[in-house]
């Protein structure tokens, strides 16, 4: 790859590593404003989505292949080339195949008219990640994080959103006041183990779903306001206390879109 023929190639600078490296600190990426993608299948996904790409680091040569040249010409923005231990020191992935991005974080926004789910308290970057892949999925509107859930930002969960980050509406909320603003208008239902059975839930399409703390459950105050709550019943040893956070939300997540299309259909 020849950097002199092409003004939009350049090396990539100890200044720009930095910032880089920053954006694995929640800090770094406010004071910023960019968030970190990686990988080429999350950049492409991204892309095809009308992401704002700030600029793209790859390495020596990347763009000698046509694929990874044709998705960089397709980011319109510059890009800046970086030794391998380069990209190793900004990636914290296993395997970020050579390509990394940034990105601007979306300004805050409402949320859209439809079902939403509502992560309370969820810490685990990777559930936070499958909850938002699992919500684009099955189409929900939009997903809402509350002031105790892991930042939807942190490259974790934007590596295990799988490009769903970009396929539904994900806002962040400061206060949980903030939330119940979110949610006014709406029919709520908490995700809890003393909810009616998953077999008799039969939430309206336009619903918002609570999935709550891994180790504290919902918040009092989205409980207050919930017109129900939810559990899915398991038949296992009571060893086990509980689903993991994503895996419920999913199970929930499917009879809630299949209910509302029986009731759509029926409605015909």
């Amino acid at each position: 790859m020849n950097l002199d023929h092409n003004p939009h190639e350049s090396r990539l600078t100890a200044r720009r590593k930095g910032e880089y490296r920053s954006l694995s600190r929640s800090r770094g990426r406010r004071e910023l404003g960019q968030y970190l993608i990686e990988g080429v299948r999350a950049i492409e996904s991204a892309v095809t989505a009308g992401v704002a790409l700030i600029d793209l680091v790859v390495l020596p040569n990347a763009l000698d292949d046509p694929c990874i040249a044709e998705l960089a010409a397709k980011a319109g923005c510059p890009v800046r080339v970086g030794a391998t231990k380069d990209l190793a020191s900004i990636s914290d992935a296993r395997s970020d195949q050579g390509m990394v991005a940034s990105a601007l974080l979306p300004t805050e926004s409402g949320i859209p008219a439809g079902g939403c789910l509502v992560l309370d308290g969820v810490q685990d970057p990777g559930n936070v990640g499958t909850l938002i892949r699992t919500a684009a999925w099955f189409g929900v509107a939009g997903v809402i994080c509350g002031p105790d859930s892991a930042d939807p930002y942190q490259p974790k969960v934007v590596r295990s959103s799988q490009g769903g980050l970009w396929d539904v509406t994900v806002v962040r909320r400061a206060s949980i006041e903030a939330v119940l603003a979110d949610l006014v208008g709406r029919s709520v239902f908490v995700a809890d183990m003393e909810g009616v059975d998953l077999g008799d839930w039969d939430p309206p399409s336009d619903a918002a779903l609570v999935i709550g703390s891994e180790a504290h459950g919902p918040s009092a105050e989205l409980k207050a306001v919930a017109a129900g709550c939810v559990t899915i019943t398991g038949s296992g040893p009571r060893g086990t206390e509980s689903l993991n956070a994503a895996v419920a939300g999913g199970i929930l997540l499917q009879h809630w879109m299949q209910v509302s299309k029986l009731a759509a259909h029926s409605g015909q």
